[in-house]
């Protein structure tokens, strides 16, 4: 047999051997899996969630930042029609005669003007 074919048979029986049990009856931990890489596990699980619970966070608060955005668009747009339909009442007020504001007047105040 030669040397390579006489290792690789050893490093399958390694491999196909069970775990020796431990004092506590436990198998020995296998080598890849490293005391600080099991204990890292739960941590990166809570990570997850609490990368989830951030993601949804941050979707919510967009969500309410574009509806306010709108809402404030909406807000403004009125207020400048407002301001329009104002300036429009006061420029057709300007140009009342006295006479029709003596009209106004009394239609206001329920009685007839008095000419006087």
């Amino acid at each position: 047999m030669s040397s390579a074919s006489g290792e690789r048979d050893r490093d399958e029986a390694a491999a196909s051997a069970p775990a020796t049990p431990r004092a506590g009856g436990d198998p020995a931990p296998s080598s890849s899996a490293s005391p600080a890489a099991a204990a890292a596990a739960p941590a990166a699980a809570g990570a997850v969630v609490g990368d989830s619970e951030l993601l949804a966070g941050i979707e919510r608060l967009k969500a309410e930042q574009k509806a306010l955005r709108s809402e404030r668009k909406r807000v403004a747009k009125e207020l400048k029609n407002m301001e329009k339909k104002k300036s429009r009442l006061k420029k057709r007020a300007r140009q009342l005669s006295d006479s029709d504001l003596l009209q106004v007047l009394a239609m206001r105040t329920g009685g007839t003007p008095k000419k006087g």
